[in-house]
């Protein structure tokens, strides 16, 4: 289920991205941000992509921060820290997909 969100961060933060630089009216900006994006924006790490879309240190943030490390304990074959309670995750996954939009 967390691959559909990180899916959905990439996404989202790939179209703010693309709609800002298309805001740059200066032509010298627009070039420098063309040029540094076309090498870069595939590098970006999920959390950068994430803090791209909602403020670190929020709760949206906090919350996607945290399945995140815990999907990512689980995939690297540890145990998450605390329990988890899969209708709540289910739930905050299914807002935050409707939260993270642009």
């Amino acid at each position: 289920m967390f691959s559909r969100l990180e899916g959905h961060v990439r996404t989202q933060s790939s179209e703010l991205i693309k709609k800002s630089q298309e805001s740059i009216e200066d032509k010298v900006q627009k070039a420098v941000w063309d040029l540094l994006l076309s090498s870069t924006q595939d590098k970006f790490s999920f959390a950068r992509r994430l803090a791209i879309l909602t403020k670190k240190g929020e709760s949206d943030y906090k919350t996607i921060a945290d399945c995140y490390e815990d999907r990512n304990s689980i995939a690297h074959g540890g145990s998450p820290q605390k329990t988890i309670a899969m209708r709540k995750v289910i739930s905050d996954l299914k807002k935050l997909y409707e939260v993270l939009k642009v």
